[in-house]
Parts: structure tokens; C-alpha cells; sequence
């Protein structure tokens, strides 16, 4: 397996560890990664994409983990420090999926341009898209296990889907509505 550093921008502190990431994957490989954050993590394993991250916990309030599929790795290229959300295309505002917010999300949703995204949160147990498993020293750490990719209307599995795909996780942790450099890197895994 060969990882790629496209673009890792410096690292503003522990408390804005926004992220995005950029990754391919192939049919029977196993993919285990730690993404320089701490505690970021992406395997490939019986048939599901594992993602473990931690993010602040924050009083009252949440921080939404949001993640974009294309089968297109250029979808992502203009993606750069200080690009604001709305220009993103890919997490402008209202350009959210939103699945129902009562238990951790198994399928995500791709996107051939990338002109939206999956919008993943945590606000307590009964309201949440992702699981958390453990709180520790002010961070939260969460886990979601994909199941099944949704393309344009046909559901497949993670191990069955049949293209190359990439992803890019955002989390604006810094609430600012910008791409900040620092807070986000770009990969690829082969």
C-alpha cells in the first residue's frame, strides 16, 4: 500500500483539528492509516470502512464531522487555505445530507462532483449520526462503520463498489465558515 501526502497544512493547535482528507481504495486491501491528527484512523475490514476521529468537547454544542464522496479525485483540487465553505461547493451551507439523527450513520452518500455532503454530528445520545465511545482529557472520540455506499440511487457494498473513491472530511472546528490552513490535510491511499 502506498499513502501520498498531496497537501498537509501546519497544525494550528490541538483545539482546531479540522480535518479533510483525501483517499482511494481498491476491492480486497485492507487499508489502516493514521492521518497525522491524533486519532484519526480509516480501515478497510470485514466488508466496512472503519473512521475513528476525536474532536473538542465543547459545552452545550456540537461540531459536525462533514464527509464528501466523488469517484473523481480533481472534485477535490481547488480545495485550499482559506477557501470559504460557500466557495467549496462541496460544504456550502445547505448542501447537506441529512439522514435521520437517531443512531449512528451506516451508508454514505456519493456524490459524482461532490456538490454535497454527508453531515456527520454528535449532540447527545438521542440526537447523533455517530457513535462515541470515549471522552478523555477534553477530547471526544467517535466511531462510525460504513456499511454501504449510495450511488446515485443504487446501494453498494464497501467491499462490492465497483470504482475508485474519494473522500474529504471537514469539521470547522474553529466555526469560522473557512478551509483554514492548518486545519486540514490531503491524502490519497493506494
Amino acid at each position: 500500500m502506498v499513502t501520498k501526502n498531496i497537501f498537509k497544512g501546519s497544525f494550528l493547535g490541538a483545539f482546531f483539528v479540522s480535518i479533510i482528507l483525501c483517499f482511494s481504495f481498491m476491492k480486497n486491501q485492507n487499508i489502516t492509516q493514521s492521518f497525522g491528527i491524533k486519532g484519526l484512523k480509516v480501515k478497510q475490514a470485514r466488508g466496512k470502512l472503519k473512521i475513528r476521529y476525536q474532536l473538542p468537547e465543547l459545552d452545550g454544542d456540537y461540531i459536525a464531522m462533514q464527509i464528501a464522496l466523488s469517484k473523481n479525485q480533481s472534485t477535490f483540487s481547488h480545495l485550499l487555505p482559506g477557501l470559504s465553505t460557500e466557495e467549496s461547493e462541496v460544504f456550502a451551507p445547505g448542501t447537506g445530507i441529512a439522514v435521520e439523527a437517531d443512531r449512528a450513520v451506516k451508508d454514505l452518500y456519493v456524490s459524482e462532483e461532490a456538490d454535497g455532503h454527508n453531515y456527520i454530528f454528535y449532540q447527545d445520545e438521542k440526537v447523533k449520526r455517530v457513535e462515541l465511545y470515549r471522552v478523555s482529557k477534553g477530547m471526544q472520540h467517535f466511531k462510525l462503520e460504513i456499511e454501504k455506499y449510495i450511488d446515485e440511487g443504487k446501494s453498494y457494498s464497501v467491499k462490492g463498489y465497483p470504482h475508485d473513491l474519494y473522500a474529504c472530511f471537514f469539521s470547522d472546528l474553529n466555526q469560522n465558515g473557512l478551509l483554514d490552513e492548518g486545519e486540514f490535510s490531503i491524502l490519497q491511499l493506494n
